[in-house]
């Protein structure tokens, strides 16, 4: 069984590896927060779990990676985007996900971002990710939650 891209790169686990460990223990992610004049960057999800919802992009932290480096990094395969990582803004937990049929629990670290010089978002492609003013009907519940209130800290 295949649950997409993750077996594709060389830090990647197997997707067996995967589903074995983190159906025992929690799994450490980043979810990054980018707010610009546009809006607040959303990503529309192509697997499981929260498949077809709008999601901050985010993804796991790498064994012996800095949760800044795993924000650029991500930030830069989900968006195409370079950023400069900011500061934590919180942390979320997802104790009930599921993929493949197999209980998961995350934990992600919340984190804001910002432009690098010359990032272009002009050539982001809109059916993946895209700037909303207004949070997105279908959304990760977590993330419409963070940021309502990261919109009315404004």
């Amino acid at each position: 069984m295949k649950l997409g891209w993750r077996s594709m790169h060389k830090n990647y686990l197997s997707d067996e590896d995967f589903l074995y460990i983190y159906s025992r223990v929690p799994r450490l992610c980043v979810d990054v927060f980018l707010r610009t004049n546009d809006g607040v960057l959303f990503a529309l999800r192509d697997e499981e779990p929260y498949k077809n919802e709008w999601n901050l992009p985010g993804g796991t932290v790498y064994r012996e990676e800095k949760v800044e480096e795993a924000t650029v990094r991500i930030m830069k395969r989900e968006t195409g985007l370079d950023v400069i990582p900011g500061k934590n803004i919180t942390i979320l937990q997802f104790p009930q996900e599921s993929r493949a049929g197999t209980k998961m629990h995350t934990i992600s670290i919340a984190m804001e971002c910002h432009l690098a010089d010359g990032a272009d978002i002009s050539a982001l492609d809109s059916s993946k990710v895209a700037f909303f003013k207004e949070i997105p009907k279908t959304v990760v519940r977590e993330h419409a939650d963070l940021v309502e209130e990261l919109m009315r800290k404004k």
